[in-house]
């Protein structure tokens, strides 16, 4: 049985990045993907950075959706290297507006977190994908050898949370019903990065201002990284981490609030995060 790791005295490294909004502005990130930055066919959400409400420090960043016939995004993004064979805790604060609903009758539902995203090279989504529906947060994996865009490891856009390469363990990050509006959930993901069976995600999950986290979903024994033509590429590779929404096309517009987002090296040092 899954449980949460234990604080201990041991002292905990640094958050390898922050992107916790606290200095009022984009800085600490290393460009956005927003109006006025990119499209590639896609209309483009904007976010501001706001003083409340906040889980944590003194700002955070609300992204919103337009409606749009086609794809609509709006995401920062934090590039970094792959680093196969090392690992990642990441944390997360989201807090979802009390119209939220379905984010799109395209089926994937709202992609708020993208990481290690290589998708110019493999033609895929991201290897590890956070996506919000209606009334659950849940983890897709999108991982292995890529050929025509089509990965080889692969928990579908949702599987209802059981599936494949899930086998009888829940996808689900936030369980279904859940997804308490209008309040800050926290959430912290780990990722052991390989390109064989050595893989990993877990993560865990609870409402600001409970003690107790919960662990919620995991995968293991499979790739956690995407690769093309069997050739995984080097653990220097260029990659990046992303945050924010993403989602198909939809008639309404759709936003979502972010704060307290870091990776580090220990389940302790991303909880702090918050």
């Amino acid at each position: 049985m899954r449980t949460t790791p234990t604080t201990t005295t041991t002292p905990t490294l640094a958050s390898l990045f922050s992107g916790n909004w606290d200095t009022g502005d984009v800085s600490q990130w290393s460009g956005s993907q927003c109006a006025g930055d990119i499209s590639n066919g896609i209309a483009r959400g904007t976010y501001a950075i706001v003083s409340s409400p906040v889980a944590q420090g003194t700002f955070s960043a609300n992204f919103e959706l337009p409606a749009a016939s086609v794809a609509n995004a709006c995401e920062v993004y934090h590039q970094r290297t792959v680093a196969t064979g090392t690992d990642d805790y990441y944390a997360f604060d989201l807090m979802f507006p009390t119209n939220w609903q379905e984010p799109s009758p395209a089926g994937w539902g709202m992609l708020v977190g993208q990481l290690n995203y290589v998708g110019w090279l493999t033609g895929v989504g991201p290897p590890i994908g956070i996506s919000a529906h209606a009334g659950k947060l849940v983890m897709v994996l999108l991982s292995g050898n890529s050929v025509g865009g089509v990965p080889t490891y692969s928990t579908g856009p949702d599987n209802n949370g059981v599936g494949a390469r899930c086998g009888t363990v829940t996808c689900q990050i936030i369980p279904q019903g859940q997804l308490t509006l209008g309040v800050w959930h926290q959430i912290v993901v780990h990722v052991h990065w390989a390109t064989d069976s050595t893989g990993k995600v877990d993560s865990w999950w609870r409402r600001k201002g409970e003690a107790v986290w919960n662990p919620e979903a995991y995968i293991t024994g499979v790739p956690t990284l995407q690769w093309i033509n069997n050739s995984p590429y080097p653990s220097s590779q260029t990659s990046y981490d992303k945050i924010g929404a993403y989602r198909g096309a939809a008639i309404f517009p759709l936003s979502v609030r972010n704060d307290g987002f870091c990776r580090a090296t220990t389940f302790v040092a991303a909880a702090a995060c918050s």
